[in-house]
């Protein structure tokens, strides 16, 4: 079993989570989250001139001088000021590398993820099969439901 990738799997889940909170409510007091991201990884969108000068890896701030964040089922992406300038950068959660908020004591290290695709089944936990358990069903047997349709 890979444990590794699905401990990967509900981190970046938690990741996301801990983004969606904040793109709800962006005036938090005390927010002062880091979050470090793969700039080479596949989907990541950010101005050339920051690609150029973090080739590797970025940390952004969510701090103050953030907007506009929107928080998708495989990536994010927010308004951040760099130089004096509001750029937008999206950032799929499978490039994400750290989230870091300080106030919190939040430290949270992810593995680089380089092939699988972070879908929407595969951050979060699959549904239950459901299923009616008779005396006669094999282990692991799947039973059509619409054989208990009502006509």
């Amino acid at each position: 079993m890979d444990y590794n990738t699905i401990i990967s799997k509900h981190l970046r889940n938690a990741a996301k989570d801990i983004l969606a909170r904040i793109s709800q409510d962006v005036n938090q007091e005390n927010l002062q989250l880091f979050v470090t991201f793969a700039t080479d990884h596949p989907g990541v969108d950010i101005p050339d001139r920051l690609k150029k000068e973090y080739p590797d890896e970025m940390t952004i701030v969510l701090q103050y001088e953030f907007e506009n964040m929107v928080v998708g089922a495989n990536h994010f992406s927010v308004s951040l000021v760099f130089d004096s300038d509001m750029e937008n950068v999206s950032i799929p959660f499978s490039a994400l590398l750290n989230l870091q908020d300080p106030n919190d004591n939040l430290d949270l290290d992810l593995e680089p993820v380089n092939v699988y695709d972070l879908t929407q089944e595969n951050l979060e936990t699959p549904p239950p099969i459901l299923k009616n358990k008779k005396d006669n069903d094999e282990p692991g047997q799947v039973i059509d439901l619409s054989q208990f349709q009502q006509d």
